[in-house]
């Protein structure tokens, strides 16, 4: 089950990773269009 619960973390993680980029974007297009 150790290799199930890494893999479950590892998607978690991808999934954070996926969000905080998205985010970054987003920050990124508004900060263009504000400047």
């Amino acid at each position: 089950m150790a290799g199930v619960d890494d893999d479950l973390n590892f998607v978690t993680i991808l999934r954070c990773f996926k969000i905080t980029k998205i985010t970054d974007v987003i920050y990124t297009v508004e900060e263009i269009i504000l400047k």
